[in-house]
């Protein structure tokens, strides 16, 4: 995975996140694939900002 650097590309990523993280809130994806999916962008976004 490259590394992003941009900072509204990194803005972009952490509000997709963002929106998946509502999805686990509201039921429509498992909780394991939401670590899944936080995990395999933690070298981009701070994942301490979600709720797991």
């Amino acid at each position: 995975m490259k590394a992003i650097t941009d900072i509204s590309e990194n803005m972009r990523l952490f509000a997709a996140l963002k929106l998946i993280e509502d999805m686990y809130h509201h039921g429509k994806i498992k909780k394991h694939v939401f670590r899944n999916i936080l995990n395999e962008y933690a070298d981009c976004v701070d994942i301490s900002q979600f709720q797991q």
